[in-house]
């Protein structure tokens, strides 16, 4: 038996090589070095926070100017380089919450125009259709030619009258997010709307306050540096050497937690990684760029995760 196939591929084409690379590795730090985790990343997720709050408040009307002046009023509080990934980072979350706005629209007023069209059929019951569709085979047959497709509206008075109301509940949910859109105001929860919600139905997700918590602060932690190419490593705020060294920059704030020269805190325990360790070297020898970002998980876990440019084939890869 043959299958008719329904989307035939015209032609070959080669996948395009992976150009950005990024992997994992455990960090397995004494509870010192954990204790300067946690204050870091308690410090930049607050610095975080209120730079997303500026952020959305500047809507649609944001531009250099505004990005400047929110990176200095970090930058006070951490540093420079800190202060970049902040601020970029709160600039993604706008950007990706817009995204996900017009997306939401065009399916709510897909929603509408669907049930609309269906509301101005007339209702029909199961076996009313059963009927028409009878009749239609029975005109069809000796027409020589095959039944007619029928539409046909919902199957009684209460599901007409269900529709109605939802098509309301839709059309106000739609408005207000065009209102939104138009004014280029966003809502973003930091840590999720999944999450938040769960705080006041802990019986119904099987948490417990302590368990919600943990999970909470697990998604609104972590921290992360840009790579820079040309500095040490690939990165001058999260040093890591190719013996498993991890050096990290240190906030004006938070100095006194430093136990290396110029304000930096030298890990105990070295990092590796199990999976790509030797492109992840080769990028670090030649003092290639290599963001690096920090991952904390419900279980108390840590992990480090780099991102670069690898190389296929003898040639260096560009970032698109």
């Amino acid at each position: 038996m043959s299958h008719e196939v329904r989307y035939p591929v015209r032609g070959r084409e080669q996948a395009p090589p992976v150009t950005t690379l990024r992997i994992r590795g455990r960090v397995r730090a004494n509870e010192a070095d954990m204790a300067v985790v946690r204050a870091l990343s308690e410090h930049l997720a607050s610095l975080g926070a209120r730079d997303v709050a500026s952020r959305c408040a500047t809507g649609q009307h944001h531009d250099r100017t505004e990005w400047a002046k929110r990176k200095r009023e970090v930058t006070a509080q951490s540093s420079s380089r800190w202060a970049g990934r902040v601020t970029k980072h709160s600039n993604d979350v706008y950007a990706t919450a817009r995204r996900n706005q017009k997306r939401h629209l065009g399916e709510l007023e897909r929603a509408v125009e669907a049930i609309s069209k269906k509301l101005d059929l007339p209702v029909h019951s199961g076996a009313e259709r059963k009927e028409l569709l009878a009749e239609e085979a029975a005109r069809a047959k000796p027409e020589g030619r095959k039944p007619r497709h029928l539409v046909f509206g919902y199957r009684s008075e209460t599901e007409h009258s269900q529709k109605r109301r939802r098509l309301q509940h839709l059309i106000a949910r739609a408005d207000r997010l065009f209102m939104d859109t138009r004014a280029g105001r966003v809502h973003v929860t930091l840590g999720g709307k999944r999450l938040m919600s769960q705080r006041l139905h802990l019986e119904e997700a099987g948490r417990t306050a302590d368990e919600w918590r943990t999970g909470w602060l697990a998604e609104r932690a972590g921290f992360g540096a840009n790579g820079e190419a040309g500095k040490q490593f690939g990165n001058e705020t999260m040093r890591l050497a190719p013996d498993g060294t991890l050096e990290v920059d240190l906030p004006s704030t938070l100095s006194q937690l430093a136990n290396a020269p110029r304000g930096r805190r030298r890990f105990s325990s070295p990092v590796f990684f199990s999976c790509r360790q030797e492109e992840w070297l080769a990028q670090v020898e030649a003092n290639r760029a290599v963001a690096y970002d920090f991952h904390l998980d419900e279980r108390g876990r840590d992990y480090l995760e780099p991102t670069f440019t690898g190389r296929a084939r003898g040639r260096e890869l560009s970032i698109a």
